[in-house]
């Protein structure tokens, strides 16, 4: 991996890999897509009706003064759609065993990429262990996730152009961005490699400009934008915050994600899912 300063840091993998089997992960895999589908819900009701603020669901200030939550994003939807397209969520044990979540991320998961990675290294060093095993495959989680980025594209495009923004080399998780992009088979761009114009994002090609219609954004919300947020970023695209309001792009996640990033959600979740 490569650490902030664009200093490289040795990659760990544990000699033992963590098995699960297959009822267990059954059951995490379950929970986990119950939650996502709640996360979505929240994310979507906390930027438009905000009836869980209301109807004091959720206590106001843990939302309204959390760096999260971005006002740039109110109102900044999809229609009719999940807004959520990816979630990350750390998982621990507690004292009697039993499965437990930790944090959620969704500001801009990272992660995916490291996994495909690392399951490639055991694949090699542990070779007898990984064909005599029959193990749930990586793949289809990137297949999903392929069809989930071109199905939020808006408008009626038939090839919708999918590019992940990444903050640039020196980032500490460039490794898996590249390693995503590649095995998405998405372009990796960066700011300077991307231009609004007429109301629409552009990726520079050569001499010309190629129309973009979803940017799966791994640069954090406040420095994605410089007109909309941090203005001296230099990591961001000015005015995509606007072509995503007019419904010319989708952003993914989107960048009003960030809030649900917040320990103190996590002990209101069962009021709120069953206040939605």
């Amino acid at each position: 991996g490569a650490a902030s300063s664009g200093a490289r840091t040795p990659w760990l993998v544990d000699p033992l890999p963590l098995t699960l089997d297959a009822a267990e992960w059954t059951t995490l895999e379950r929970g986990l897509a119950q939650r996502a589908v709640l996360l979505d819900a929240v994310l979507a009701d906390l930027y438009s009706d905000r009836t869980l603020l209301r109807n004091r669901v959720l206590p106001p200030a843990a939302i309204l003064a959390h760096p999260g939550f971005t006002r740039p994003a109110d109102r900044l939807a999809l229609p009719n759609r999940r807004q959520l397209v990816l979630t990350a969520t750390d998982l621990g044990r507690d004292a009697s065993g039993a499965w437990r979540v930790i944090s959620d991320r969704t500001q801009a998961p990272a992660g995916s990429g490291y996994a495909m990675a690392t399951r490639r290294i055991v694949s090699r060093v542990l070779a007898g262990l990984h064909r005599g095993s029959d193990l749930a495959r990586l793949r289809g989680f990137f297949h999903a996730m392929t069809g989930a980025l071109l199905d939020a594209a808006p408008g009626a495009s038939e090839t919708p152009r999918v590019v992940l923004l990444s903050p640039g080399s020196a980032s500490e998780t460039a490794y898996d961005t590249g390693f995503l992009a590649a095995t998405l088979g998405f372009p990796l761009a960066e700011a300077d490699d991307l231009v609004v114009s007429g109301g629409r994002v552009w990726l520079r090609a050569g001499d010309d400009l190629e129309p973009v219609d979803v940017v799966l954004r791994r640069v954090d919300a406040l420095l994605a934008d410089p007109l909309e947020f941090r203005g001296n970023s230099e990591v961001g695209l000015p005015g995509m915050v606007e072509t995503a309001r007019q419904g010319a792009v989708t952003i993914a996640n989107p960048v009003g994600a960030g809030v649900l990033d917040n320990p103190a959600l996590i002990a209101y979740l069962r009021p709120v899912a069953q206040a939605l």
